[in-house]
């Protein structure tokens, strides 16, 4: 019993606790709402006029996309933009496109791999086509030149690219 003089100060301290709190709920069903008696014909009614918003957008700032782009040369003046473009850009833009538009779609699905001979043989599909190409060997002007486990190797018009799973 060290601590006699803290249990003779903290005993009170509790019944006062637990005694309030009984009381709080004892006392909660007798309570009348001093709200629901009140008349609702004597409240003013207040008009609160709504205060325009007045904000002003700054516009005035660098497009953040067009900034690093080195094709396009932006010239302002007060009437209207005018937008210059270099012709060497276009050029090279153009000479992709079209040897884009010449290659068919490729997909490379996978590699199978034979135990035995150990000749690998590539899942390709061209153009929706389901193929299965051996190595050497050419299908709509297109030559398998190489298989890798990730990609192949394909030759087409003395031009080699690579094709990625």
């Amino acid at each position: 019993m060290k601590n006699k003089k803290a249990l003779y100060y903290l005993l009170p301290v509790n019944i006062l606790v637990w005694g309030f709190a009984i009381y709080r709920i004892v006392s909660y069903g007798n309570e009348t709402n001093s709200a629901a008696h009140t008349e609702t014909g004597n409240i003013p009614e207040v008009f609160v006029m709504p205060v325009p918003d007045t904000f002003s957008l700054l516009l005035n700032y660098p497009d953040p996309f067009l900034k690093n782009s080195p094709n396009v040369k932006k010239t302002f003046s007060a009437n209207k933009i005018q937008h210059k473009e270099t012709s060497k850009k276009v050029e090279t833009t153009e000479k992709k496109q079209t040897l884009i538009k010449q290659l068919p779609t490729i997909v490379y699905k996978g590699m199978v791999r034979n135990q035995k001979t150990e000749k690998a043989i590539a899942l390709v599909s061209i153009e929706g086509k389901e193929l299965s190409w051996v190595c050497g060997e050419t299908q709509q002007g297109l030559k398998l030149l190489q298989i890798l486990p990730d990609s192949i190797k394909i030759g087409m018009n003395k031009k080699t690219m690579y094709v990625k799973r």
